[in-house]
Formats: structure tokens, C-alpha cells, sequence
């Protein structure tokens, strides 16, 4: 029977080796000395890389190549403080030069878009959360890079891992090759 559990990384990797779970996926960001899957086997299933959401009628939307550091005057929506993602997010801006100033925080990326298509602020929201875009806001990719977090499929490091688990895996790397062909934003 498939079950289906929420939580950030260093919440569900304990439940995982704990054998609450056969398989997890988890998503690690650069530069964090935390790692949830330690212990743990992980395959790499694909890097996952943060665009920009702004208002469709905010004045950058048009400027031909975008950084990180153009939106340091920018009011800001993202994830609760504490979640890995917004650490990451504060983390790359600090390194672009500026700290964010975070107007509104919630978990849900279709809340995030929201208040980002209400003109609240601007937000970086991975590219799996944008599979549904908001019909009030424009997504653009940051020039050179824009700050990316890795999704891994996680099982317990032992070899008894289940046999059902070891097939989600095989599903999950066919559905991030086809996720990582598709066209980008």
C-alpha cells in the first residue's frame, strides 16, 4: 500500500531510518552542513532550479537578462523562515550581495504565487512547485544560474531494501529524465 507523508528533510530522514518508510525523497541545498540522508542511500534523481515570480506588471519582468542581485530593493514571499528552502534563498542573496526583506512567508507554493500575483513581493519558487503557474504572475530564470536544490530518492542503506521500493526508484529516475528534458522556464 502506498502511504504519503509531509515534512522537511530533517524530519522525514530520522522516520526513514527508523523504518517508517521504504523510500523518501528528499532535497538537499548547497552550502547546508545538515544532511538528513546521512546513513542513507540516495540516487540522484535531478537538480531542481529556483526562478524568480514577479507580478506580471512589475518593471523587471522585461529586463533582458536577470540577477540575483536585481531584486535587492524587492519585497520578498517565501517559505517559513526556518524550512531548508528559505535558508537556501537568504543564503544565495547574502552571497549576491544583499539580505532579503521577507514581507510574507507560507509553505504553499500556490499561496506563494498568489501573494506574489497580489504584488506583495517577489519570491524564488523551484520549478517542480511550478507545474501550475498563477495566470497574475511571470516566472523568468536568473542569469548566470539561478540557486537549484538536488531531489534524491532515499532508502535505508542496507540490502534488504523492499522490492517495491527499489521499482518506485526505477519510475522516479524515468519521470526526472522526462522532467529534466522538458523545456525550461
Amino acid at each position: 500500500a502506498l502511504t504519503l507523508a509531509e515534512g522537511e528533510p530533517e524530519q522525514i530522514g530520522p522516520r526513514l531510518r527508523a523504518g517508517e518508510f521504504d523510500l523518501a525523497l528528499l532535497f538537499h541545498f548547497p552550502g547546508v552542513r545538515e544532511r538528513p540522508s546521512a546513513g542513507l542511500r540516495n540516487v540522484t534523481l535531478l537538480e531542481d532550479p529556483m526562478d524568480v515570480a514577479f507580478p506580471v506588471e512589475h518593471p523587471l519582468v522585461e529586463k533582458p537578462a536577470l540577477s540575483l542581485a536585481d531584486l535587492r530593493d524587492q519585497q520578498w514571499v517565501q517559505t517559513s523562515a526556518s524550512s531548508p528552502c528559505a535558508r537556501h534563498v537568504v543564503r544565495s542573496c547574502l552571497a549576491a550581495g544583499f539580505e532579503p526583506y521577507v514581507a510574507f512567508e507560507s509553505d504553499d507554493y500556490d499561496t506563494v504565487q498568489g501573494l506574489v500575483a497580489a504584488g506583495v513581493g517577489v519570491a524564488l519558487i523551484p520549478r517542480l512547485a511550478l507545474t501550475r503557474v498563477h495566470s497574475g504572475i511571470v516566472v523568468r530564470a536568473l542569469a548566470p544560474a539561478s540557486p537549484a536544490r538536488t531531489v534524491t530518492a532515499a532508502t535505508v542503506n542496507n540490502p534488504g531494501v523492499n522490492p517495491a521500493a527499489r521499482a518506485m526508484i526505477g519510475v522516479l529516475r524515468e519521470v526526472a529524465r522526462h522532467h529534466t528534458a522538458a523545456p525550461s522556464v
